[in-house]
């Protein structure tokens, strides 16, 4: 019995113990799953972290990366660093205005964090800021839900209120949206009168009877106004329920009067419905404007704006309106302040910033860091820079008290003289053209200065710089001095003109002799007349000079000789001259080393064989006559030969070698075509164009022909000019002869809407650059640089609507890292194409002469056949003397005997 139990309690024991060690070995095997995943996520959150520090190297970089921005703050967000993530969102706003959905996303993250006062007010400052960057009814209601969560703190009813009036300026007019906000703040008034009204039940004071009415006329007065105002799903029936009684007339007829106003609306909504373009947006704004109503045309304008927000030109029209017609300082302020964010590269929107901060009377230190903003902020065209220099010069004038005896010109002669400097280093020459500034400071100088000798060293440096030829600015300098100066010196002035100008000196001799017929005596007119007439003589005979030489410039481009070329030496394989007259023998000296070739060298038939008969179409090759004491026999051609047929040069194109009527408007061209290419292929390419006539593939050499059936379809053809097929970009172009034919059909100017890409992935495909730019503008065509094989030269041209969106685009994509590459991204500018040369090198080397131009524009070296003997001077070859003449000369001409032996030597 005791055997037993001992027996089961050590099989109890066994079991127990393992029991133990399975526990054990699971625990062992959890603690190693977690230790993996809790390596996983630390591998993780250093990867984060690691992009996380590369966002923000780069975005201190260059804050203008607006991309960086978001994913920086993205990335913070997820990790809930919310201290980084306000820092990231603050530099961010500093730079750009927040799009509706980042301040939704921030204000969900701040929002319920509000604990204190201090939080409610720093939360209060951001909706302050989110409702300045666009129009937005989302931003709104989440101002005002906000603002009444804090209604019971002190003067919180007073607050609300002054929110939603807020809210009601800028959107209660929104035709399609505006109702949330007039119903959310009916709501708000309606809560508040159930309050009082409950309140009302038990025994009150006049003074709350006279609340609970005053609420109640202010829920009426709050319906009264919504039925005024022309909205979509607006319906009296719920005044009339909740009045129960039918609105007084005046109430109706308002209503009435808002339906028909926004039926006229509703085709300017539909529009915006179908596609909220830009046109149907100033298709309202016109109208809007025609009818008057400030508040709803400044509505219609921030609607247009947040949708088109990078649209210079439409910044500038709300600018103008609110500078001419509002005149409301602070909101156009707001409104300029916000346009220079959107736009910085638009010089007409600083200016006019500029000069309101001027209107408005604000600090000098407050236009003057808005005149350094605006010179900082990405403006690369010299015009536009030269105008803000101007209107600062305008402003610093304006501000000069000349009465004072304190000379006020030194700060503005320091502009002057910055303003100088800063276009010739950033513009060169085009900085300012016409000198435009140091005119001013010359008249200013002299008109309230009383300076002549500054405002003439100023001419003098005018005219040394290169405008000393040109009549206007004598003219120009002329005025001045009569104005300011005095006689002496604008005599002196005018004899000076006369002897320099060039392109127009009868106006300045014109103008001395009125001067002198007005101002001097009869000595003086005399001067100037035989001054001015002597001057006159002489130009006349420039000019006559340089028509001649132009006319014979003209006569000798006219008279290009055909066919002209050098006298040339071409050796055969045995180093024979075939270029000498057949009855001379070619002498071994120095004057056959540098053999000459011309360009083309017209191909002529040899001689049939002696007893060679012709064939049947009685061919006959033409025969060169040979020199009866020639030893040589030119070899015939073989039987068969049929001279050199072919009659295309080595620059003619496919189209000039009349395999096809040229001259056929319902005919293309097509070429670089795969030579596998078939007609069935080309013919499902092209019948979506129009109906076909022919196709004609010439052979298998990539180019053919394709006939349409009328004219219509043949330029529509043309629309598939560089498609490609089969991995190559098939050019297609107009059938038509070769003097005729279109020029280069891009352009070789400044083209300020193109942007010039380069630097890219040879796999970066259209769709990918229209992705990448179609985000900073509308775009009207993107085309990438391809080689004729189709394969990618990493270069790209896209080209916006308009040259704002162009502008701000290579402000945002400068720099942009694709794949691997860094690419730049510049304005088109490309380098001006240089006219051909019409005087043809009629140079060629000769068989082994040398280094030689490819097909591919490299230069190779080719293994000389000329035989060394003819190509370099003998050194035994005696030298000609005075002494050499008087001996006899023996004969020279040398047998095929000689010239054998000098092939084994």
């Amino acid at each position: 019995m005791a055997t037993s139990m001992d027996k089961s309690v050590e099989n109890k024991t066994g079991e127990e113990s393992m029991e133990t060690d399975d526990n054990v070995d699971n625990k062992l095997s959890d603690g190693d799953a977690n230790d993996c995943s809790e390596d996983e996520d630390d591998k993780k959150e250093e990867h984060t972290e690691k992009k996380i520090r590369e966002l923000q190297k780069e975005v201190s970089k260059n804050p203008y990366l607006y991309d960086k921005h978001v994913e920086l703050i993205q990335l913070l967000r997820q990790e809930g660093e919310l201290d980084r993530v306000r820092d990231a969102r603050n530099s961010m706003c500093e730079v750009f205005p927040l799009t509706e959905e980042l301040w939704l996303e921030w204000f969900k993250d701040e929002v319920p964090l509000v604990e204190s006062e201090e939080d409610r007010n720093r939360v209060n400052a951001l909706f302050e800021k989110a409702v300045k960057d666009y129009l937005s009814v989302p931003v709104w209601l989440e101002y005002v839900q906000f603002a009444v969560g804090g209604m019971g703190l002190r003067n919180g009813i007073a607050n609300v209120r002054n929110v939603f009036e807020k809210a009601l300026t800028a959107v209660g007019k929104h035709v399609s949206k505006g109702q949330l906000i007039w119903e959310a703040y009916r709501e708000f008034e309606m809560a508040v009168l159930a309050g009082k009204k409950a309140l009302s039940v038990s025994v009150v004071s006049k003074e709350e009877e006279n609340d609970f009415d005053d609420q109640m006329n202010r829920v009426k007065n709050l319906f009264k106004r919504e039925m005024a105002v022309p909205l979509f799903h607006k319906d009296i029936k719920q005044y009339e329920e909740w009045l129960g009684e039918p609105p007084d007339q005046l109430t109706s007829d308002s209503f009435n009067k808002a339906a028909e106003q926004l039926q006229k609306l509703l085709p300017y909504e539909d529009a915006l419905e179908a596609s909220a373009n830009l046109e149907a947006y100033l298709s309202y704004i016109e109208y809007e404007t025609k009818q008057g109503d400030p508040t709803r045309i400044q509505c219609i304008y921030e609607r247009t704006l947040k949708d088109n927000c990078l649209e210079a030109s439409l910044w500038v029209k709300y600018t103008k309106y609110l500078d001419n017609v509002l005149k409301v300082g602070s909101v156009s302020k707001a409104v300029y302040e916000r346009a220079v964010r959107n736009c910085p590269w638009t010089a007409e929107v600083w200016l006019g910033y500029v000069r309101l901060l001027e209107r408005c009377n604000e600090q000098h230190n407050t236009i003057l860091e808005c005149f350094n903003c605006s010179l900082s902020s990405g403006i690369n065209q010299a015009g536009d820079c030269l105008q803000l220099w101007l209107a600062y010069c305008d402003y610093l004038r304006r501000q000069i008290k000349w009465n004072d005896t304190e000379d006020g010109m030194g700060p503005l002669r320091s502009v002057f003289q910055r303003a100088i400097e800063y276009q010739a280093q950033y513009f060169g020459n085009d900085g300012d053209p016409e000198c435009t500034l140091q005119k001013y400071w010359a008249r200013l100088e002299a008109s309230k200065c009383d300076n002549m000798t500054k405002a003439r060293e100023l001419w003098t440096d005018i005219l040394q710089s290169g405008n000393n030829k040109t009549a206007q600015f004598w003219l120009d300098y002329y005025q001045l001095e009569r104005s300011y100066g005095d006689e002496k010196h604008v005599r002196k002035l005018l004899q000076k003109a006369i002897g320099t100008v060039r392109d127009w000196p009868e106006n300045v001799c014109q103008t001395y002799i009125q001067y002198e017929r007005e101002e001097g005596d009869l000595q003086h007119y005399d001067i100037a007349v035989a001054k001015c007439n002597a001057q006159l003589e002489k130009v006349k005979a420039w000019r006559e000079k340089e028509k001649e030489t132009e006319k014979q410039q003209s006569k000798k481009s006219a008279k290009q000789p055909q066919n002209k070329t050098q006298k040339v030496q071409v050796f055969n394989r045995k180093g024979d001259n075939l270029t000498e007259p057949k009855g001379q023998k070619r002498k071994a000296d120095s004057s056959h080393t540098d053999a000459v070739v011309p360009q083309k060298v017209a191909k002529k038939p040899l001689p049939p064989p002696p007893g060679f008969k012709s064939p049947a179409n009685d061919f006959k090759a033409p025969t060169e006559p040979q020199s009866k004491s020639s030893p040589f026999k030119v070899p015939n051609a073989p039987p068969g030969w049929k001279g050199d047929t072919s009659t295309k040069t080595a620059t003619e194109s496919p189209q000039d070698s009349g395999d096809y009527d040229s001259t056929d408007d319902m005919t293309v061209f097509v070429s670089n075509l795969d030579f596998k290419l078939n007609e069935s292929r080309l013919q499902e390419i092209f019948k979506t164009c129009g109906p076909l006539e022919e196709i004609r593939l010439i052979g298998s050499k990539g180019y053919g022909y394709v006939q349409f059936k009328d004219e219509a379809s043949a330029l529509h053809a043309l629309r598939k000019d560089r498609t490609l097929i089969d991995g190559r970009p098939m050019y297609v172009s107009a059938c038509v002869k070769k003097e005729k034919r279109p020029k280069f059909q891009f352009a070789t100017s400044l083209e300020k809407n193109k942007l010039f890409i380069k630097n890219l992935p040879f796999t970066c495909t259209k769709q990918a650059l229209k992705n990448i730019f179609g985000m900073h503008g509308k775009l009207k065509d993107v085309r990438i640089v391809t080689y004729k094989s189709g394969v990618s030269k990493g270069i790209a041209f896209v080209e916006y609507e308009n040259e704002s969106e162009a502008s701000q685009a290579v402000m945002k994509t400068d720099g942009l890292v694709i794949g691997d590459n860094t690419i730049s991204v510049a304005i088109s500018d490309p380098p001006k194409r240089r006219p051909p040369d019409s005087s043809e090198s009629t140079w060629l080397p000769s068989l082994g002469g040398g280094k030689t131009e490819t097909a591919h524009g490299r230069a190779r070296t080719q293994v000389s056949l000329v035989p060394r003997t003819v190509q370099h001077k003998s050194t035994n070859m005696p030298t000609t003397s005075d002494n050499d003449s008087q001996q006899p000369k023996t004969d020279t001409t040398k047998s095929n005997a000689d010239f054998r032996s000098m092939f084994l030597k």
